[in-house]
């Protein structure tokens, strides 16, 4: 924990001065605008739900509301059936085995049971009004009926006040009967009985279940309702294909035993709102369940939309805050951008005059630091030239170029003459060698003629060794007049030789290969020889990059490290050499050189 506090103390002391003061305006902004955005979700979640809730609960008295007056006029119109004075004599005469005429029966047809029809016509709530009497007689259909049409046999005799049935399909009509999508209906039976308080049968008034419960027919994938009647019998609408509202009958009688009449759950993994209301009369329960699945896909989206525009709102004053440090900085970064500059070696950084101000007075002083270090090292560059200069010309004082080569001629003619052919090419190889290393008017030649010497050395070479070494050259036509160092492959061919192939002794070929890239090309000098381990590698990758010098510096890597500073010095710092090994198989090296059209 420590260790973590030091560091973000660093990491704090590290930053920017504008950066520092943009960190802690995000905070302090930040801070209060999520705990601000965070309540206010909170709060629209609590809103919504208890939103939800109140919907529920007015459903609830709603559909309670609408089953009592679907109840109580079913049952007034009972009471209405039941007290038809005209229907009770027209029964008596056909049950005291009266002859009616037929003038009588179609009167009876027109009044009566034409009246009846009409109230079943007019009123939505009634789907039929039906007598069903004890015995075989003349039916009139659709009122009257012989009560073997009646499918509740046991409540043909002997019993008293009105029954409540649901979910009963109509057996009397033929259509309805026969269709296995008939209408699902709540009948109200009550016994009828004649003027001796005899029971000659019964009266059944039919409603529609979607009339007296009209929401539970209009299940969606959103919510759903049940009734269950005082036998705890469960009814729902049955044409509704939802899997996730067939719920057992033990899942929903748990709901009735909760204290709480509007409950929040989960339903599989769905958040449902349960809600149930008591019907008293009846003694049932209604029990109603909503979906809140699009309620918290709602807030979800709330969510992320404040989460978006949050990070938009921060993004933005990050931006302002950002460009206004940058102008109450911008003296002050222009200086430091001209000390990174000056760090890197460029003395010739410009430093504007910010006037007489603080600003103004350090940026004075740096120019004319840069200046004064600038001056210096011209005359110091300048004095290690001269003395450079002195030294070549010391040591080609020394050597009379133009008497080797005199003497390299005679003894090439004397080994021609006496017939030693071989020892005539040699001189003739070294005499190329001398002159292309000796003559040093410019430090850049062609490639072409640091290949030729490569062949001319190897050639040589080859006299010291019982072996054959070639040299496999592969260059693109275009890059053969191009400027190299002088001198920059031949080292590398000569470190090939002394730790790659030596060690080997066998025939073998160096290959040389180059080829073009976007703005720069490439040559390839590798050998088969016997290769770097990862640890020697490293450790040559580390002398040529001048990370690691020895008090006793081996060979290895000394002539690679001035190939790499003469192609930096001459091209830059993007240019170079680069080493790939593997042991005991092979070793190339990478020289990157700018191509010039």
């Amino acid at each position: 924990m420590k260790v973590l506090k030091f560091r973000f103390i660093n990491f704090i002391a590290s930053m920017k001065i504008r950066h520092k003061i943009l960190l802690l305006n995000l905070l302090i902004l930040i801070i209060p605008c999520v705990f601000f955005a965070m309540r206010s979700i909170e709060y629209y979640q609590d809103r919504q739900i208890q939103e939800q809730i109140n919907d529920m609960e007015s459903d609830l008295i709603e559909i309670s509301s609408q089953f009592m007056n679907s109840y109580e006029i079913c049952n007034m119109t009972m009471q209405t059936m039941l007290l038809n004075n005209e229907v009770e004599k027209f029964v008596g005469k056909l049950l005291d085995g009266d002859t009616l005429s037929v003038h009588q029966l179609i009167d009876f047809n027109n009044t009566e049971i034409r009246a009846i029809e009409r109230l079943i016509n007019t009123n939505p709530y009634i789907h039929s009004i039906r007598f069903y009497i004890n015995t075989k007689m003349l039916e009139l259909a659709p009122v009257i009926y012989t009560s073997e049409r009646f499918d509740k046999v046991e409540l043909l005799q002997g019993f008293k006040g009105i029954n409540l049935y649901f979910d009963e399909r109509d057996t009397v009509t033929p259509s309805q009967k026969a269709s296995p999508y008939a209408e699902p209906l709540a009948t109200l039976v009550a016994p009828y009985q004649n003027i001796k308080r005899e029971q000659i049968g019964v009266v059944e008034i039919a409603t529609p279940m979607r009339c007296m419960f009209p929401q539970m027919y209009g299940t969606t994938e959103q919510e759903v309702m049940y009734f269950i009647d005082a036998e705890k019998n469960i009814y729902q609408d049955d044409y509704v294909q939802i899997d996730k509202w067939k719920l057992h009958k033990d899942d929903i009688v748990k709901v009735l035993d909760k204290d709480k009449k509007i409950n929040l759950v989960t339903l599989g993994q769905e958040p449902v709102v349960i809600g149930y209301q008591a019907i008293k009369s009846i003694d049932g329960h209604i029990i109603k369940i909503r979906s809140l699945e699009e309620v918290y896909q709602q807030i979800n989206w709330l969510r992320m939309t404040v989460i978006v525009g949050m990070i938009s709102l921060i993004a933005l004053i990050t931006f302002l805050i950002n460009k206004s440090t940058q102008l109450v900085f911008k003296n002050f970064y222009k200086i430091l951008d001209a000390i990174h500059e000056v760090q890197k070696g460029n003395f010739d950084v410009e430093i504007e005059d910010f006037g007489n101000g603080e600003m103004g007075e350090l940026g004075t002083s740096i120019q004319t630091m840069t200046h004064s270090i600038k001056e210096l090292m011209d005359d110091k560059i300048t004095q290690e030239t001269l003395v450079k200069d002195s030294q070549i010309k010391a040591l080609q004082n020394q050597i009379n170029a133009h008497f080797i080569y005199n003497v390299l001629e005679s003894i090439k003619m004397m080994a021609e003459i006496e017939g030693m052919f071989d020892i005539s090419d040699a001189i003739t190889y070294l005499g190329k060698l001398l002159r292309y290393s000796m003559k040093w008017r410019s430090p850049m030649v062609k490639l072409k003629e640091e290949l030729d010497y490569i062949e001319n050395y190897m050639a040589l070479l080859n006299l010291r060794y019982d072996y054959k070494t070639t040299t496999n050259i592969s260059i693109p036509d275009n890059l053969y007049e191009q400027m190299i160092p002088k001198m920059c492959i031949q080292p590398i061919v000569e470190n090939a030789m002394k730790h790659g192939i030596e060690d080997v002794a066998e025939d073998t070929a160096i290959y040389i290969k180059g080829r073009m890239e976007k703005d720069y090309f490439i040559i390839e000098v590798t050998d088969f020889g016997t290769g770097m381990g990862k640890v020697e590698l490293d450790q040559l990758k580390m002398k040529i990059a001048g990370e690691l010098v020895e008090e006793k510096q081996s060979s290895n890597g000394i002539g690679l490290k001035n190939v790499q500073d003469r192609i930096k010095l001459c091209f830059g710092e993007d240019y170079g050499l680069e080493v790939q090994s593997k042991e005991g198989s092979f070793t190339k090296i990478v020289l990157k050189i700018p191509y010039s059209v």
